[in-house]
């Protein structure tokens, strides 16, 4: 049977279990748990906690749940990020985090 439901809840795994993390370096990898319902996945990375943008990443992966940032992303040693994971399909979105970390 088909779903005709949004996403359901999800949450984030790495790159800490811990808001605030220092040191994760300028590719660190972003895992998250499936959230059901899901047809692909958004990663959004900015530096305001608003996601408002502009976005410094700001890409749908699919159905994927784990992303490295790529050295051309630019993430910037010493710049406190705010990222966010968003589930979607054609119901609905559902919204994991945001946390916050400093390469």
């Amino acid at each position: 049977m088909v779903s005709t439901s949004p996403p359901g809840a999800f949450g984030l795994i790495s790159p800490s279990v811990v808001d605030m993390a220092m040191g994760v370096g300028t590719t660190p990898t972003f895992a998250w748990s499936v959230s059901s319902n899901a047809s692909d996945y958004i990663v959004q990375v900015d530096t305001t906690g608003t996601f408002s943008g502009p976005f410094v990443i700001n890409k749908t992966v699919g159905i994927v749940y784990s992303y490295t940032v790529l050295v051309s992303d630019g993430l910037v040693l010493g710049t406190t990020y705010h990222w966010r994971i968003v589930a979607e399909n054609i119901y609905g979105q559902a919204v994991a985090g945001p946390r916050t970390f400093t390469p």
